[in-house]
């Protein structure tokens, strides 16, 4: 990755790197809260450990709240889960490096 993105800065998804490296995304959907205004408001949340393969962006990994663990997407059975349906994916931030990597 280009010496450039800095982990914990936030980029246009445009600039995402698009071939398997590892990133961050923050993404959001328009929730209505009541169906007879039209007043909406977006709600947005981060996606961490996201790779871009040949259609979208997908989710490597996910905490299960259930088992209070990190597994891997799509309940351990390693099909990767896409996190764009229903969601505008907006921004990236790289991975920083493992504290014994420092």
């Amino acid at each position: 990755m280009s010496e450039e993105f800095r982990p914990g800065t936030w980029y246009p998804i445009d600039s995402a790197p698009k071939d398997g490296t590892v990133v961050d995304l923050w993404r959001y959907h328009w929730v209505h809260w009541d169906q007879t205004k039209p007043e909406v408001r977006k709600e947005g949340e981060r996606v961490v450990e996201c790779s871009f393969f040949n259609d979208g962006w997908y989710a490597i990994r996910e905490f299960s709240l259930l088992q209070n663990r990190w597994m891997r997407s799509d309940h351990d059975l390693y099909r990767p889960r896409k996190v764009s349906l229903g969601w505008v994916i907006t921004h990236w931030t790289p991975i920083p490096s493992s504290p014994e990597a420092s």
